[in-house]
């Protein structure tokens, strides 16, 4: 009989879930609570999840897969934080 001891096989943890799931998760747990804020919008988690899957989306039908290059012109404002998540999410 082969027996097969591989230890570091079984000490490598799982893979975290992706961002997209937390969000996910702080939606349906915390729709109303405020996820991002500015000093002139602010933003629930619920809507931030509907920017985010929005974009996304938007992403996809554009034809981005996963490892496609996306840049994003980087200000301080929500819309960034939302096009960050839609990358992500996007894959």
């Amino acid at each position: 009989m082969i027996h097969s001891d591989n230890h570091e096989s079984r000490n490598i943890a799982p893979a975290p879930p992706p961002l997209s799931h937390w969000l996910r998760e702080a939606a349906r747990h915390l729709p109303q609570a405020c996820a991002v804020q500015t000093s002139d919008q602010q933003l629930s988690y619920a809507q931030l999840l509907a920017a985010t899957e929005a974009l996304a989306d938007r992403l996809r039908a554009k034809g981005f897969v996963a490892g496609d290059r996306i840049g994003i012109a980087a200000i301080r404002s929500i819309d960034t934080i939302v096009a960050i998540l839609a990358t992500i999410d996007a894959g």
